[in-house]
């Protein structure tokens, strides 16, 4: 004898296809970091076959992606009648993901040269220049480190040992950026 179980069946109208890809069709969106969420704001399903059926779809949620990364652009819809309920359970809903993707931005930190006459005491590097590239709105660099010192007389290099850059919450977010530096040099005369 066949062991059987009660279950439930789920009946659908239809079948509706949605995926959030670009007009042109592709399939990531990319943005440079600048601090902020970004997320797809968008869903596409043929517009036709909706207005036959009388609904529309309605985005109501959309990941968000704020640091350097990449993620399925999830969302969430409900389908809306002409009277405008929430129907939502009547369809079954299938759904193709963008990728949401957050690059590094990109600066360069040019360190300051440093000179002084020899008097037995140590030269080392103490300021420096964002050269190319900028900070994200409301950040700003709160510690760098230099490497590099000169005490004899003759020159060598100032390097960037360590950089934190914090947001305005003060939360580090130096792993955002792509960070390329000019060293300095540090000369120490007769």
């Amino acid at each position: 004898m066949t062991e059987q179980k009660t279950g439930t069946m789920q009946i659908y109208r239809d079948i509706l296809l949605l995926n959030n890809f670009t007009a042109d069709g592709k399939e990531i969106y990319e943005y440079v970091y600048d601090g902020k969420p970004h997320s797809v704001m968008s869903v596409n399903c043929d517009q036709k076959i909706l207005n036959e059926m009388g609904i529309r779809i309605q985005l109501v949620s959309a990941t968000a992606l704020t640091n350097v990364g990449e993620i399925p652009a999830s969302y969430e819809v409900i389908v809306i009648d002409e009277y405008g309920n929430d129907v939502s359970d009547e369809y079954r809903i299938e759904k193709e993901y963008a990728k949401l993707r957050i690059i590094p931005k990109q600066i360069e930190i040019t360190i300051n040269d440093a000179k002084k006459v020899h008097n037995g005491t140590p030269i080392t590097a103490s300021g420096y220049t964002i050269s190319s590239g900028s900070l994200a709105s409301g950040h700003r660099i709160t510690s760098i480190i230099f490497s590099g010192s000169q005490i004899d007389i003759g020159c060598s290099e100032s390097t960037l040992a360590s950089i934190v850059i914090s947001d305005a919450q003060g939360n580090q977010v130096q792993d955002n950026y792509a960070i390329s530096h000019i060293p300095g040099e540090l000369r120490v005369t007769p």
